[in-house]
């Protein structure tokens, strides 16, 4: 008898395999352009631990969610291009209140919303999505249903176990460094242990492109 895939569908498991693996080419493809623009080898991670850029995890989450079972080339563009926009306006909103920096502005881009995406890098997100729908998420659906039920159930018990503690900590080091950065000394142990662990050269060296979020 055949063995009943372990996440079959859309099931919660496969979207956190789908997260990850999209949040790991996302790194990469972030760290090679970065690369080919600016001549420098710069990690272009998103988190404190991990080859991970997790604004690209959630957006392969988003089309798989919500694009996957479109057939019409021209759809999936389309809504490809303002998901993915307004989920990359929500992700720099989210990401300057709760880290309190900024990992893009696109304010001298054409028909920009609050430097925060723009029209282009919303195309390149319809882009993207047809890309993802058309050809890498039916391979990543089929390879997915392959792996064996129990190994693949433990795999994502310990992806999602650490991602929830490479999220809090980076939440907790970017919090103490705004509260550094405004004059605020150590409240609590956990303060004083976040200063020893993660001070700003640390963060500036792991983060080198996130800038402080500005004030007006």
């Amino acid at each position: 008898m055949k063995e009943k895939p372990f996440a079959e569908g859309l099931h919660i498991y496969k979207l956190i395999w789908i997260f990850v693996i999209g949040s790991f080419v996302g790194y990469l493809y972030e760290t090679v352009l970065y690369f080919f623009t600016t001549g420098k080898w710069v990690d272009q991670q998103g988190l404190l631990y991990g080859p991970f850029n997790q604004v690209y995890g959630f957006g392969a989450v988003l089309f798989m969610i919500t694009l996957y079972f479109f057939r019409n080339g021209y759809v999936i563009f389309l809504l490809g291009s303002l998901l993915g926009g307004l989920f990359e306006f929500l992700a720099s909103y989210l990401q300057e209140a709760l880290f309190h920096v900024i990992s893009w502005d696109y304010s001298d881009h054409f028909l920009n919303f609050q430097g925060r995406t723009s029209v282009p890098v919303m195309l390149f997100w319809g882009l993207l999505a047809l890309v993802f729908v058309k050809w890498i998420a039916p391979f990543l659906d089929k390879g997915i249903d392959r792996i064996s039920a129990l190994p693949g159930r433990i795999i994502t018990y310990i992806m999602i176990l650490f991602f929830i503690f490479d999220f809090s900590i980076s939440l907790l080091a970017f919090n103490r460094e705004e509260e550094r950065k405004s004059g605020i000394p150590p409240q609590g142990e956990m303060d004083v242990l976040m200063d020893k662990w993660y001070p700003s050269s640390y963060l500036e060296k792991v983060f080198p492109n996130k800038r402080p979020k500005t004030t007006t």
